[in-house]
């Protein structure tokens, strides 16, 4: 599990982050907002962050 404050997609330009994207099977992304602040969400500290499942760098389903 990698928490990242970048979004999945800027990740995925960025050629060093291929290797950790191939390696983890749960990513939380985005920037915490605290405006957005939550403790209702599961794993997440603001509500515009997501929770990807991955495999092999791909996504296998979105929280």
């Amino acid at each position: 599990m990698a928490y990242s404050g970048w979004t999945l997609e800027e990740l995925r330009a960025k050629p060093e982050c291929q290797n950790l994207l191939n390696e983890i099977d749960i990513l939380v992304d985005g920037r915490f907002i605290i405006a957005h602040k939550t403790l209702n969400i599961r794993f997440r500290g603001s509500s515009n962050q997501r929770l990807f499942h991955l495999r092999h760098g791909e996504v296998v389903s979105v929280e």
